[in-house]
Order: structure tokens, then C-alpha cells, then sequence
């Protein structure tokens, strides 16, 4: 089964720092080469409130198109899927994350490794 994973950390939105629960993350399994969602993980606050979009994608074989093409307001924690969606290591539609990713003398690579799994030392 070939797949790739979307991810999406709640400390990249501007609605999880606004209500001050930047913990967790959004991760999606992208079926390849069709798009299809798979699977999904949610972990952090409304997580019972988010999952019923990724539950119905999966029900009706929604691709990731589908979800980027679906209108997520902002600042809203539901756009967080519509950012897992096109956001995997190589971050090429990631919106919220470039911003993010500017900071730091790191690598942009290490950025990104450290906000999607939360490491501290790479």
C-alpha cells in the first residue's frame, strides 16, 4: 500500500494560540497515487469536533483535493485539516508553517522536524 502522511501541528495555528492550547497535532494518511484519505489522527483540544470532517472523507472516498478545495475559514482550528492536507516533509503547500519556519538559525528541514514530532534534539 503506498501512502504518504500529512501533518499539521496546533502550534502552527493562529486560533490554537489564541486559545492558548497549542498542544497536539493533526496527522492524515494520503493514499498514492490517487489521494484518497485513509486514515486519521487527531490529537489536542475539539478533536472530537474535527474528526467528523476526515470521518466523512473517508466514508464518501474524498481525495486531498477534495479537502483543499473545501473553504476553511480563519482563523478556525478546522482549517488545520485543510493545512495536514498538503503539508508532509517536504512542506511544499504548507500556509501557516512557512511563517513559522522563517525563525531560528536551524535548517528549515530540522524547523519543520521539530514541529511536526515535537523533538528537541535531532
Amino acid at each position: 500500500l503506498e501512502f504518504r502522511v500529512g501533518q499539521f501541528p496546533y502550534q502552527a495555528s493562529g486560533k490554537a494560540q489564541a486559545i492558548g492550547e497549542t498542544d497536539g497535532f493533526i496527522k492524515l494518511i494520503i493514499g498514492e497515487p490517487h489521494g484518497e484519505i485513509l486514515g486519521a489522527h487527531i490529537i489536542g483540544v475539539e478533536a472530537t469536533e474535527l474528526i467528523a470532517e476526515l470521518g466523512v472523507a473517508i466514508s464518501a472516498e474524498l481525495t486531498y483535493e477534495d479537502i483543499e478545495n473545501t473553504i476553511h475559514a480563519h482563523p478556525t482550528l478546522s482549517e488545520m485539516v485543510h493545512e495536514a492536507v498538503g503539508c508532509d516533509m517536504t512542506c511544499q503547500k504548507c500556509v501557516h508553517l512557512h511563517t513559522t519556519l522563517r525563525l531560528g538559525t536551524t535548517t528549515r528541514r530540522q524547523r519543520l522536524h521539530k514541529l511536526l514530532h515535537g523533538v528537541s534534539q535531532l
